[in-house]
């Protein structure tokens, strides 16, 4: 921290301070990944009672926002929607933000707070969307470049019915849920001329689709080989993993990529310690 107070324009973001009894000098802009109390109004409560309300004039400037719980927050509860939107409308600097669905009372009103210069967006815990939701998000953030949307389980979502709503999109991760019909995401997949599937991969027009799902069945797994295989491609540009979990489910994820590595650089986007630095300008 004596470092630290050398540097009088720092900006740095501090992702959990809750077991450490850290002295933040003045001069420092720190921004505390959930609470950002002055947008929320609230007071959250960590471990050893660490606070800090970061400076009005910083919230502004913010680039990179990230609204959720982490573990050692002892009492979850809803951000002050009215005091948050008040103060998002203002933040016209915003390029990316990350937003726990469950952490806000109501994501259309909250999307109608956000200004169309978001270019990045992140939901997590989104068991709850609704493709009204997504509208709505849409409608106030047209210009969205990348959009990842974590947990899902409303069956209208899909990519094909995201990529109709975000026509600017060069990215899009759709995370299903284990309550998601994963057959329909090989409906989406597949190429038809109208009921009858070509037995290839309807390309879609974007730089990088990531689709995970927790339930693909042995036949369904075998459908997407075979679709796999009927694709021309060049190398890298399809990718297949199947993640063990501890819990005995395993995961897939299916990439398809324009260019190969082109899924690790959009993975990076909602990575806080990879563009927290640049908050600030």
């Amino acid at each position: 921290m004596k470092v630290l107070k050398s540097f009088k324009n720092l900006g740095i973001n501090i992702l959990d301070i809750g077991n450490n009894n850290i002295e933040i000098p003045p001069t420092l802009n720190i921004s505390i990944k959930l609470a950002l109390q002055y947008l929320s109004g609230e007071d959250f409560q960590y471990r050893n009672d660490v606070e800090h309300e970061a400076p009005p004039e910083a919230c502004l400037r913010y680039k990179f926002l990230s609204l959720k719980y982490y573990a050692r927050v002892l009492f979850k509860k809803e951000l002050n929607l009215e005091s948050l939107c008040r103060h998002l409308s203002n933040m016209t600097n915003l390029i990316t933000f990350e937003v726990d669905y469950n952490i806000v009372s109501s994501f259309q009103t909250l999307c109608g707070s956000l200004t169309n210069n978001l270019k990045n967006m992140q939901v997590i815990n989104a068991g709850k969307m609704t493709m009204e939701d997504l509208i709505s998000l849409s409608e106030s953030c047209p210009n969205i470049k990348n959009l990842s949307l974590r947990d899902i389980t409303c069956s209208e979502i899909t990519f094909k019915s995201v990529m109709n709503l975000f026509r600017n999109l060069n990215g899009l991760l759709l995370k299903c849920s284990k309550g998601y019909d994963s057959n329909q995401i090989l409906i989406d997949l597949e190429k038809r001329n109208g009921n009858v599937g070509l037995g290839r991969i309807d390309w879609p027009d974007i730089n990088v689709l990531v689709l995970s799902a927790k339930k693909f069945k042995e036949n369904e797994k075998r459908a997407l080989e075979r679709l796999i295989r009927g694709t021309a491609r060049k190398p890298g540009q399809i990718e297949r993993e199947t993640l063990g979990l501890s819990s005995g489910r395993d995961t897939t994820n299916i990439i398809l990529q324009k260019k190969s590595g082109a899924s690790d650089i959009f993975g990076t986007l909602f990575n806080c310690t990879e563009i927290g630095i640049e908050m600030y300008e």
